[in-house]
């Protein structure tokens, strides 16, 4: 799946209705997607949709875990990255990813099932959360 495919399934699964006028056809311009990636790091917490929301336990914090959680939603070993950061645009290992964005605060979406499992954490401490889209045809995953 092309990148564009990907960003453009993020934002339509995970980003609230009103607020998905200011992400379409952004990423692909280097500035607006400059523009965008920097939302991941100071307002995009209210971009979000909350019902597909799950916030990541305080005990459970750290890449090893999230992780884990992710693979019981059913998330394969790669994941596509969106961040501010140096990691942006990459196909990655699920671990490895986690392991260069957990605590850099750095915002960052790791999208795992596209449009419907991802992971984002903002810059600010502690503020790390599932995104999970859940679609019928997919039972519970």
């Amino acid at each position: 799946m092309e990148p564009s495919e990907i960003e453009k399934r993020v934002i339509e699964a995970f980003v609230a209705p009103h607020r998905r006028v200011r992400y379409p056809h952004g990423f692909g311009q280097r500035k607006k997607r400059d523009e965008l990636t920097d939302r991941l790091n100071h307002t995009a917490l209210g971009d979000f949709d909350e019902h597909c929301m799950l916030v990541v336990p305080r005990d459970s914090q750290n890449p090893e875990a999230i992780g884990a959680m992710l693979v019981d939603r059913g998330a394969p070993s790669e994941c596509y990255v969106i961040s501010c950061g140096w990691l942006d645009g990459r196909i990655m290992q699920l671990d490895a990813a986690l392991q260069g964005i957990v605590g850099t605060g750095m915002g960052t979406v790791l999208s795992s099932i596209h449009g419907v499992l991802a992971y984002y954490e903002s810059e600010e401490r502690g503020m790390r959360f599932v995104l999970h889209k859940r679609r019928a045809s997919l039972g519970d995953v």
